[in-house]
């Protein structure tokens, strides 16, 4: 990877894979997936720690491993090597820490996650020593402003779609500018990178990055989406009760449960074809750049 510095495998030490999100990129399908298969993969030497584990403790993934400012290299070792309970393996799950995700203020948006790197970077340098990866999920920008639309209702946010994203133009959105400045992070063996819209076919590639083929292969699944977005009319039926009842947080929670996304109600879908268009094309040359990066590897379905 290109770095500020260089990194070598150490051999003996423990394999880390550091998930970092983002979100909306199936990130919490990805965490309840490992958590329902704890015991399997404490079984095959892989411990996993996420969310389950961590906001329990009202602590920050940083927090728990016990770095502060300053911390000297490799600090959090002990700690990783408590939560690995014996694993060889440890897969870290968290994708707060990248930072905030885009609330509806547009300057969040250029760069996305812009305090990501700072964050990301201090717990590699406490966890050096380890042979670590860290992997990344990114998405369509129209569709990733879309979700985080539906995810700011659920959080009683009521007001309109063209209100929530300002100017932003989703072909301006960047991912790659993320990505390089997540690859010049000293410590990190690689940057493992896929597409939110491969995740189905890509499950198996992405799980046996950390994970014998065998247990893979076992792992028991669950169902559905984590996050079932809103559907159009689920949209429109939220903010016409928050006319009247603005300060209820449940209106689109109620909305959501009466009106599925399904055919009878399509998922709420606002932006018009020419600006999909435009946002996938340059979607598609963004990760082509971000995948020429050094020490980034994009994953893709098999042939």
């Amino acid at each position: 990877m290109r770095q500020r510095g260089s990194s070598e495998i150490v051999p003996d030490s423990l394999n880390v894979f550091l998930h970092i999100g983002a979100h909306k990129t199936a990130t919490t399908h990805f965490q309840k997936l490992l958590d329902r298969n704890a015991e399997r993969l404490a079984a095959a030497s892989v411990r996993y720690v996420g969310p389950s584990t961590i906001r329990p403790t009202g602590l920050s993934l940083r927090q728990i491993l016990g770095l502060e400012t300053g911390s000297r290299p490799g600090a959090a070792l002990p700690v990783l090597e408590d939560l690995a309970q014996g694993a060889r393996t440890v897969i870290l799950s968290e994708e707060n820490l990248l930072g905030p995700m885009f609330q509806g203020d547009t300057a969040q948006l250029f760069p996305l996650y812009p305090k990501a790197d700072l964050r990301v970077e201090r717990i590699v340098r406490g966890l050096s020593g380890c042979n670590l990866r860290l992997m990344l999920s990114v998405r369509e920008p129209s569709s990733y402003l879309v979700s985080a639309y539906s995810q700011a209702m659920l959080r009683a946010r009521y007001g309109r779609f063209v209100d929530f994203v300002g100017g932003a133009q989703p072909e301006q959105i960047q991912w790659s500018n993320l990505v390089r400045r997540l690859s010049l992070i000293k410590g990190a063996q690689e940057l493992i990178l896929w597409r939110y819209e491969e995740y189905g076919a890509l499950l198996p590639q992405i799980l046996g990055e950390a994970i014998p083929e065998g247990v893979v292969a076992a792992l028991d699944h669950p169902e559905g989406l984590a996050h079932q977005g809103l559907s159009r009319t689920a949209v429109a039926v939220t903010q016409a009760w928050a006319e009247d009842e603005p300060k209820d947080k449940g209106l689109a929670k109620r909305a959501r449960e009466a009106f599925p996304v399904s055919k009878a109600h399509p998922g709420f879908d606002p932006w018009p074809d020419t600006i999909k268009e435009a946002s996938r094309a340059a979607y598609e040359a963004d990760i082509a750049t971000a995948a020429a990066l050094p020490g980034v590897r994009l994953l893709q379905p098999y042939a």
